[in-house]
């Protein structure tokens, strides 16, 4: 196992939505460390920077969208939660040619995002 601050972790997909479903109760972190942690950063002049704590966090058609991904050799990940409707993505590839941001940010428009005018 690959050890670095980047995180190089094994996991599976079921283990993934185990922690996701944790992540919605208090469990392991508090409402507030929770809520810290899917909140972007607000940086020193007062901006803010769409990034929590160890989390992507902006919005998609009206929707907040919290997400990581990463890969090493060979692999690649994408975990995508909407956590104000309780929908999750995670998506393992056992290839690194692979995008997966783009296929988890499709099925989660074909099946959970609202429709754009262009997408009737």
């Amino acid at each position: 196992m690959a050890l670095r601050p980047s995180g190089a972790f094994l996991s599976t997909v079921l283990d993934l939505a185990k922690w996701d479903a944790l992540l919605y109760a208090d469990t392991v972190l508090t409402e507030s460390e929770r809520r810290q942690m899917t909140t972007q950063v607000r940086l020193t002049d007062g901006s803010t920077y769409p990034y929590g704590f160890g989390w992507h966090v902006d919005n998609v058609r009206g929707q907040r969208r919290v997400w990581h991904g990463g890969g090493l050799p060979g692999f690649s990940a994408q975990f995508v939660r909407f956590p104000d409707a309780g929908v999750t993505i995670i998506l393992l590839v056992n290839g690194d040619d692979v995008d997966t941001a783009s296929i988890a940010n499709g099925l989660a428009a074909l099946h959970y995002l609202p429709r754009t005018n262009a997408g009737k």
